[in-house]
């Protein structure tokens, strides 16, 4: 190749270098320039997204009341629950104290005219006591076999 060719050669290749150098420098700026609009994009500025925060806070509203409807329920029927738990305590006492003031009259009706009242009240009270503390033992325990039933139902009754 002579001078000549060599120089129009060089020429071009600056030509293409500076072009290259130019479109990148462009391609660098519009990344730039894209990014920060793609954010300005997601602010709340647009109307979609004006819409989506107002779905948002509408839902979080309707989950906050539904929350609060929830948990009054619940305080409302606890307290319904208290009131019939301490209803049938009330009712549970309450008959203990009667069977236990029917024994005693009982006693007292059967040996109100004996001469051995006394001595026979104590020992009637005393049996009536053991009775029912067996009953109760023989309500409470599960597994009992034909023999323990036997002499237990023999000396309750």
């Amino acid at each position: 190749m002579n001078e000549r060719a060599q120089r129009v050669k060089r020429k071009q290749r600056r030509k293409e270098i500076k072009e290259r150098r130019e479109n990148k420098r462009h391609r660098d700026e519009l990344i730039r320039n894209a990014s920060s609009y793609s954010f300005s994009r997601r602010s709340e500025n647009t109307p979609e997204a004006k819409r989506g925060r107002k779905k948002v806070k509408r839902d979080r509203a309707n989950a906050y009341k539904k929350i609060k409807k929830l948990e009054e329920e619940l305080m409302k029927k606890t307290r319904e629950a208290d009131k019939y738990r301490k209803r049938y305590e009330r009712l549970n006492k309450k008959n203990e104290k009667i069977t236990e003031q029917n024994k005693q009259y009982n006693i007292i009706g059967i040996f109100k005219e004996s001469k051995l009242r006394g001595k026979l009240k104590k020992q009637l009270l005393l049996h009536c006591v053991v009775a029912e503390q067996i009953r109760r033992k023989m309500k409470n325990k599960k597994i009992l076999n034909a023999e323990e039933k036997r002499v237990l139902s023999s000396v309750v009754s």
